[in-house]
């Protein structure tokens, strides 16, 4: 009775303490087949995600506009001027996909399908203050200083890859796009155009899903109780 009672501790403990994780598979099948669209939702684990496609393409004078996101068999990308059409690409312009989910989740990695050329990408998450509904008419050069703060860059060719982004910081906002320097990356990145469509997301949500704090035990307080608990048992197991 003594090992059951323990056991039950540890496991509810354990539960308290982590947090959620989530896989996004953004395969077309998740969207209910090929097409493209303005935006596409979906939900995970009672967790909404909304994906907007960006770019600065060169028709475009610069300025972000959104465009039409197409759905494939391996993933999403985006449909623009540049070559090829369907990717998230920085041939024609820079394209990122926006990531808004309707709590703040760490973006631990991303994966990719189809590539041509390079599959470098660059990443952000947006720390200011309120909501993100549009990146239109602001340009790159004008992104960091609006509330995002790059992640940093991952430099690849492999398909499928997956590309660890970070799972310290938390926001409901995240931008996961072609290697683009105005992110703050380094110039060794910019050898070769990349063209990727992104297959799936990885992330974890601290917090429940109507963006309040979530009540997980912090793991100092978690071994406490867990040592409370053993006490007592001890105690209640010697009186019986």
């Amino acid at each position: 009775m003594f090992k059951k009672s323990l056991l039950l501790i540890a496991a509810l403990i354990c539960g308290q303490a982590s947090a959620g994780t989530e896989t996004w598979n953004l395969g077309n099948a998740a969207f209910g087949g090929f097409g493209n669209s303005n935006y596409l939702s979906m939900n995970v684990d009672g967790i909404g995600l909304t994906i907007t496609g960006w770019t600065d393409a060169t028709n475009q004078g610069g300025k972000l506009t959104q465009s039409q996101l197409g759905r494939w068999s391996g993933g999403v990308g985006i449909e623009n001027l540049g070559s090829p059409e369907h990717g998230v690409d920085n041939s024609n312009g820079f394209d990122a996909l926006l990531l808004s989910f309707d709590t703040a989740v760490s973006l631990d990695g991303v994966s990719i399908s189809w590539y041509q050329g390079d599959a470098d990408m660059s990443f952000a998450a947006y720390t200011g203050g309120g909501s993100v509904n549009s990146l239109a008419n602001l340009s790159w050069n004008q992104f960091l200083s609006n509330g995002w703060v790059s992640q940093g860059d991952y430099i690849g060719t492999a398909s499928s890859a997956y590309r660890s982004v970070s799972s310290s910081v938390t926001s409901k906002y995240w931008l996961v796009g072609a290697y683009n320097p105005a992110f703050g990356g380094s110039a060794n990145y910019a050898s070769g155009k990349d063209y990727m469509k992104i297959s799936g997301l990885y992330t974890q949500s601290p917090d429940t899903p109507d963006g309040t704090p979530g009540t997980s035990v912090p793991e100092p307080a978690a071994i406490l109780l867990f040592a409370l608990g053993l006490l007592c048992l001890r105690r209640t197991n010697k009186v019986s």
